[in-house]
C-alpha cells in the first residue's frame, strides 16, 4: 500500500503542481520509489509500519506521524522527478509526440535537466533527513534499528552525507554521498585495514555502533573519519565524474549545455592536482592516528585497550 493515495496529498507535498495532474498518471511511479528506493534504505519491516501509520491516521503516536511525513516528501518529490520526463510526451502508435497547447509551450532540455535535478535533491536530502530522524529515535522503530537496511549503513565509519560534509565539503548532498559509497567501501576495505589492522578497524566499529565507545576511541574515531573522507574523496576524483566547486566536491553526472546532456570532467591537469592535495591530507591525518595506535605487544602498559588491541599514547 502506497503512504500518498491522492493528488491533494501530493500537491501539498511539492508545490507547484498542477491541479490537472491526474494521480494515475504517477501512481505507478509513487509505488516505484516506495518498493526500490524507501526500501533499500529503511528496510521492509519499516516501510510495512508506515503503510500502517499511514492508514491508522489520528491514532498515529507524535514521532510516527513526523517519519510519516519526511517519507511522504521523499516518495513525492522523487516519484515527480521520474514522472518529468514522460509528462510533457504522448506515445502513441505512430510515434511519440511533444504535447503543446496555444497558450503552453514544452520545457526546454536544459530547464527540464534542471528541475529534474532540483527534484532529485530535495527527494533524496529528505531520505537522508528521514535516516537522521530514525536514529535519534531508535528505540521508538526497533523495526528499523534491527534492520538490515541500517546494519549496511553503520558498516561504514561516515554514515550520512551530512557527516562526510564535516571532513570534506559536498553540501550534505545525499546524491553525491550515495555515489561517493562504494569508493568509500573500498578505501575503508583495503587502504585504512592494511594500516590499522582488520581487527582494530572492527572492534572500533563495534564498539561504535553499541554506543560504548572508550575515551581512547573518541580521540582517535574522527581522525579515521577524516582520513577516510580525504582518501575517498581522492579516489573519487579518479573514478566518478566530479565537479568542484571552490571548496567543494560534487557528483554531477550531466551537465547541460545548449540542449545537449553530456557527461562533465573537470580539467585532466585538475583533476590530478585535486587528487594529490587529498591523498596527501589523508596521508598526513593517517600519520596522527598511527601515532595514536601502538601494538599491544610491544608493550605492557595498563593502559592497553585489551578488547581494541591498541592504545592511546
Amino acid at each position: 500500500m502506497p503512504i500518498i493515495k491522492t493528488s491533494d496529498e501530493l500537491r501539498s507535498l511539492v508545490p507547484g503542481l498542477d491541479k490537472t495532474l491526474k494521480f494515475d498518471s504517477i501512481s505507478s511511479l509513487i509505488n516505484e520509489v516506495e518498493t526500490d528506493i524507501l526500501t533499500s534504505v529503511l528496510g521492509f519491516e519499516l516501510v510495512d509500519t508506515l503503510n500502517t501509520i499511514y492508514e491508522s491516521g489520528a491514532a498515529a503516536t507524535p514521532l510516527q506521524k513526523s517519519l510519516l511525513s519526511l517519507s511522504q516528501k521523499a516518495v513525492a518529490y522523487l516519484a515527480v522527478m521520474k514522472y518529468l520526463p514522460f509528462g510533457a510526451i504522448h506515445i502513441s502508435d505512430s510515434g511519440v509526440y511533444v504535447i503543446s497547447t496555444g497558450d503552453r509551450k514544452p520545457i526546454s532540455d536544459a530547464k527540464l535537466h534542471k528541475i529534474s535535478q532540483q527534484l532529485s535533491d530535495s527527494g533524496f536530502n529528505f531520505i537522508e533527513k528521514t535516516m537522521e530522524f530514525l536514529e535519534a529515535n531508535l528505540d521508538e522503530f526497533p523495526e528499523y534499528k534491527n534492520s538490515e537496511a541500517r546494519k549496511e549503513t553503520i558498516s561504514f565509519f561516515i554514515t550520512s552525507a551530512k557527516e562526510f560534509t564535516r571532513f570534506v565539503n559536498i553540501r550534505s548532498s545525499r546524491i553525491t554521498f550515495m555515489a561517493l559509497l562504494p569508493v568509500m567501501g573500498s578505501v575503508e576495505e583495503t587502504w585504512l585495514t592494511k594500516r590499522i589492522g582488520a581487527d582494530v578497524k572492527a572492534a572500533l566499529l563495534e564498539r561504535r555502533n553499541n554506543n560504548a565507545l572508550t575515551d581512547a576511541d573518541k580521540k582517535l574515531l574522527p581522525k579515521i573519519k577524516r582520513a577516510v573522507a580525504f582518501m575517498t574523496t581522492a579516489d573519487a576524483a579518479q573514478v566518478l565524474s566530479v565537479e568542484l566547486r571552490n571548496d567543494s566536491i560534487l557528483i554531477n553526472e550531466f551537465t547541460s549545455s545548449e540542449s545537449t546532456i553530456r557527461a562533465y570532467r573537470p580539467d585532466p591537469s585538475v583533476l590530478e592536482e585535486f587528487q594529490a592535495t587529498y591523498t596527501a591530507k589523508a596521508d598526513e591525518v593517517m600519520d596522527e592516528i598511527l601515532e595514536l595506535i601502538k601494538p599491544a605487544s610491544v608493550t605492557t602498559d595498563s593502559s592497553i585497550n585489551s578488547d581494541s588491541g591498541f592504545y592511546l599514547v
